[in-house]
């Protein structure tokens, strides 16, 4: 079995004795901002508190079947396009979604959909809808990386959820790039992608000895995440989500591995783009 195998092992154990402590019912705490400016006057008054509308669909959901680890903070800004005037009214609009939870950032630049003013927004994970579907899409991709950090492979169930939406938005007729919304969650749920999925879960645990001061934990722990990143660091397949994790993680990643000089030079070697901060953070260490 190999050592980064046997560390990992050590952290599930560690993670499922100790558990954590959950909060239930509201989960999600949402920062909504939609610009108007493109749109003509009369469309920018009918539109005015859309964003507190988007707000309360997402934040009265209950969106997981039990309990989550903590609240998942969600920032979302909506930029409309152009509106298209007929019996429904079809927008043309770009999303930038983030969670400081995950380190999540994504801009989705091609949505269409059809609204029209004080309709109700229901949840119905079941039904696809072109306007609440991709606030579904992208919470459920969301806490599936959440869960994945809590549990190993945890989040699969969400990431499974999303898929079928990307799925169902190829069947509407507002139908624009939700099949590159399949490929793009498709990418979450590869084989080759669990060995990310366990370093971020092994990284977590890491993290939580780090902060606890526990340095025999953390030496423990950080030779798990390291051999794992080099590992994750071999497979070209999955530079996107290696580069959205350092550029989320760097500094953090900086301080756990500071303190062995081997694991600190496989950091430096992985992750090129952060070359100066690390060199400047252990000359300041």
């Amino acid at each position: 079995m190999r050592p980064a195998v046997i560390n990992l092992l050590s952290i599930i154990v560690f993670i499922f004795f100790t558990g954590f402590e959950a909060v239930s019912g509201q989960i999600i705490k949402t920062d909504v901002t939609v610009k108007l400016e493109k749109l003509y006057q009369e469309k920018r008054a009918e539109l005015q508190g859309f964003d507190r509308n988007i707000k309360h669909y997402i934040e009265s959901q209950r969106w997981t079947d039990g309990q989550i680890p903590f609240e998942i903070n969600l920032k979302i800004e909506i930029v409309i396009d152009r509106v298209r005037p007929s019996f429904e009214d079809v927008y043309s609009a770009q999303m930038f979604v983030a969670s400081q939870s995950t380190g999540y950032k994504k801009m989705d630049r091609e949505w269409r959909y059809a609204y029209q003013n004080n309709q109700p927004l229901i949840f119905d994970q079941n039904i696809f809808n072109s306007f609440t579907s991709l606030f579904d899409y992208y919470i459920y991709i969301i806490i599936g990386e959440l869960l994945d950090r809590y549990n190993l492979h945890g989040g699969e169930e969400y990431f499974v959820k999303s898929l079928e939406i990307a799925r169902m938005g190829q069947a509407d007729k507002y139908n624009r790039w939700w099949d590159r919304r399949e490929e793009y969650v498709l990418n979450y749920l590869r084989e080759s992608h669990k060995l990310f999925r366990e370093m971020t879960f092994a990284y977590d645990a890491a993290m939580y000895w780090y902060v606890d001061n526990n340095e025999e934990e953390t030496k423990f722990a950080a030779g798990a995440v390291i051999e794992l990143l080099e590992n994750v660091a071999d497979n070209p397949i999955e530079k996107d989500f290696l580069k959205d994790f350092f550029s989320s993680e760097y500094s953090n990643l900086a301080a756990l591995f500071s303190a062995d000089t081997s694991q600190y030079s496989i950091l430096l070697k992985i992750d090129t783009n952060h070359t100066e901060y690390y060199k400047i953070f252990l000359l300041k260490k």
